[in-house]
């Protein structure tokens, strides 16, 4: 299934995986995601952004992200990491 869920939104129904993307949001060293960690209802969250910066990576990695994606990626290759 697939959401739309704003980043201040709540997750009302189970999500495999949860695409944060940075688009007019802030940069993931800004954010406390740990609230969209710690549901039940989600499994895994990946941080999908242009802005790809190598402690960005490690800040979102460290605090329980489970991927980083740059938004150059060609589509087969962001459902591939998807998936």
């Amino acid at each position: 299934m697939t959401l739309g869920l704003a980043a201040n939104g709540s997750i009302r129904q189970p999500a495999d995986v949860v695409l944060y993307d940075t688009y007019s949001q802030p940069q993931i060293d800004t954010v406390d995601f740990s609230r969209i960690l710690r549901n039940p209802k989600t499994d895994r969250i990946a941080v999908y952004s242009w802005n790809v910066q190598p402690e960005l990576v490690t800040y979102a990695a460290e605090r329980g992200a489970h991927g980083y994606i740059s938004k150059t990626v060609a589509a087969a290759s962001l459902v591939d990491a998807l998936e």
